[in-house]
């Protein structure tokens, strides 16, 4: 992204995704955003939801909100979620 790309939808769904900067990857407070095997190399600025499924790493700057969620949640016949 050479931009900030904020998300704008209720639930935006990334699988199998490489998201690299030097834009900024925004989640506001009443937004979702679910990675499943998605490798975010971009400053993440999480203010809403995060919601991982599978095996997927946040490898730029993170920063997290007071208030925002971070669920973990297995999938498939795994049934584990690992996020680094």
């Amino acid at each position: 992204m050479e931009t900030d790309f904020t998300v704008n939808t209720n639930t935006l769904g990334l699988q199998g995704v490489l998201i690299q900067g030097p834009g900024q990857f925004i989640v506001p407070a009443d937004k979702a955003v679910l990675f499943y095997t998605t490798t975010m190399n971009a400053t993440f600025n999480l203010l809403g939801t995060l919601e991982n499924w599978g095996s997927s790493s946040i490898n730029g700057a993170f920063s997290v909100a007071p208030g925002a969620l971070i669920r973990l949640l297995g999938r498939g016949s795994s049934g584990v979620s690992i996020l680094t």
